[in-house]
């Protein structure tokens, strides 16, 4: 979620309004000064994340935005450790054509007469 998304969801249309007619670079009135910069604090400390933003605008419960947030992380850590799992397996299932014969004393890269299927002679 992008700043302006947040301001949005906040209900401050017409600050954001007012912040997309600036063309040129010049202080901001005071009062309007310490509401952007309260606004970019919260707005960084929620993450921009839509659903931490939301149960924010609705609840006003810090702490309830950090069960959200931590909630995220740890599934986003399992997401990470998931995907590392499937990238060895994947790896090791490229691999095993290459490296199998050799673990099974084969030199010449056939399988071992063991491990080939019999054939019925009819």
């Amino acid at each position: 979620m992008t700043f302006s998304e947040y301001l949005l969801a906040a209900g401050e249309d017409l600050f954001l309004k007012e912040l997309n007619k600036i063309e040129d670079i010049r202080p901001f009135p005071e009062a309007i000064y310490h509401k952007m910069i309260n606004h970019l604090k919260l707005y960084l400390y929620l993450g921009g994340m839509p659903e931490v933003v939301n149960n924010y605008i609705e609840t006003r419960d810090i702490a309830s935005v950090r069960l959200i947030q931590r909630d995220i992380l740890k599934a986003l850590q399992c997401y990470l450790l998931i995907t590392s799992w499937i990238a060895e397996i994947i790896f090791f299932l490229v691999m095993i054509p290459t490296i199998m014969p050799g673990y099974l004393g084969s030199t010449t890269g056939n399988l071992p007469i063991f491990l080939v299927p019999s054939v019925s002679k009819t």
